[in-house]
């Protein structure tokens, strides 16, 4: 199988360097980057081809990894489409639900793999989590989202560019459950680009509380998921790879009885380093194959981007 990457900035040259370590798997035919010096410095740096048009690179492969902004998503993607070639597509999907949408019918008509790459899925911590939280009953999520001032010249709107990882994760935990309703605030402090710090609280049908904050204000990154279940309250560092869980052996009427009988149990959990992308992208190479669906489609992706579009619909 023949792959290729389309952008090779910071999030392209990440999978370049996943896609070498993967060459079992796979073959790296080359890239392409609009920006000619840069995909040529790439090119020497890594030793893989610089295409020098893109429809070249695309005509030469299997699949696409497709590393670009958004803004280009779609029309990048619909090139690749009509090639026939299988894509893996950095999130947000599309810039909007209705180009997902078409994205979504296209891919379908034309029997195509389009995976959408909601990293966090693959990491070793949340998988860890969802296998601890298969007997629980799930009374309320709290994520938190975190990072310093972005560096980026395009600097992405929060909710798009941090939220969405948590939105999906939300999805995951909660398959099967719907959003009801979506309340969100932002910061009111004067900041440089306006959605810099977020709060959105989502009720679900089932009556599940989840509030998701992601900020750009922040002095250090934090990946922080917060879960109360039924009898058992789960901390979890999605950087750190650790899983903290307070677990209470039995049901008393009062928290001062738990605590003095001694029926709290504090527990960290340590989950097995690996590296998410490397993964995810063996997740796609092994699904266009076989021609299996992906563990994110290209509808799973389009529905996460629908619920970012409600938060910010409600911010604004």
């Amino acid at each position: 199988m023949k792959i290729g990457v389309i952008g090779v900035g910071k999030m392209g040259e990440k999978h370049i360097n996943a896609l070498l370590e993967l060459k079992d798997q796979v073959t790296l035919q080359g890239i392409f980057d609009n920006d000619i010096n840069k995909s040529q410095v790439i090119s020497e740096k890594y030793k893989i081809k610089s295409f020098p048009t893109m429809i070249d690179l695309v005509r030469s492969v299997d699949a696409i990894s497709l590393c670009v902004p958004t803004k280009y998503h779609y029309e990048l993607a619909n090139l690749c489409l009509d090639e026939h070639v299988h894509l893996l597509i950095e999130k947000p999907i599309t810039a909007n639900s209705s180009d997902a949408e078409k994205i979504v019918e296209k891919a379908q008509s034309k029997n195509l793999i389009v995976q959408v790459g909601h990293i966090e899925l693959y990491n070793p911590t949340f998988r860890l989590l969802m296998e601890l939280l298969k007997h629980e009953d799930i009374y309320s999520i709290n994520f938190n989202r975190l990072n310093p001032a972005a560096v980026r010249m395009d600097f992405p709107e929060v909710v798009s560019d941090l939220m969405i990882h948590d939105v999906y994760l939300l999805e995951e935990i909660t398959k099967g459950d719907t959003i009801k309703e979506i309340y969100s605030i932002r910061s009111p402090k004067n900041t440089p680009h306006g959605n810099d710090h977020v709060t959105s609280i989502l009720t679900l049908q089932s009556g599940l509380i989840c509030t998701l904050t992601a900020s750009y204000l922040s002095k250090y990154k934090k990946r922080q998921i917060e879960i109360i279940t039924n009898h058992s309250y789960f901390d979890v560092d999605l950087i750190n790879h650790t899983i903290k869980t307070i677990q209470v052996s039995s049901h008393y009427p009062e928290i001062e009885d738990i605590v003095s009988q001694n029926k709290v149990s504090t527990i960290n959990i340590s989950a097995p380093e690996y590296d998410p992308l490397q993964m995810q992208l063996l997740d796609f190479i092994q699904n266009v194959k076989i021609q299996k669906q992906p563990k994110v489609t290209a509808e799973d992706g389009m529905i996460s981007l629908s619920i970012i579009e409600r938060i910010l619909a409600y911010l604004n």
